[in-house]
């Protein structure tokens, strides 16, 4: 019997479809969103990132944690914060 853990699996909250017209979107922290893009052959290509960011952050260039031959340049991520980092 193997005692070697699995890495647990994260099924995304959201999906997001790529385009030259899209220049930012909104997540949620701890959020995880598909990015798919249509390659000019017609096929799909994505990734997936789950946005659990610095509290310091409030934004993530997508450009910065996409593989890096994924066209995302020009993308920017808003991420909300984590009620658990909020003050007051």
């Amino acid at each position: 019997m193997s005692t070697a853990r699995r890495p647990r699996a994260i099924s995304p909250t959201g999906v997001v479809q790529l385009g030259p017209d899209l220049h930012s979107i909104n997540v949620a922290y701890g959020e995880t969103v598909n990015f798919i893009v249509n390659g000019a052959d017609g096929t799909k290509r994505w990734f997936a990132w789950r946005f659990d960011v610095s509290p310091a952050l409030s934004h993530v260039d997508l450009q910065n944690v996409a593989p890096a031959d994924f066209p995302a340049q020009n993308v920017r991520v808003f991420v909300a914060p984590d009620a658990r980092y909020r003050g007051g």
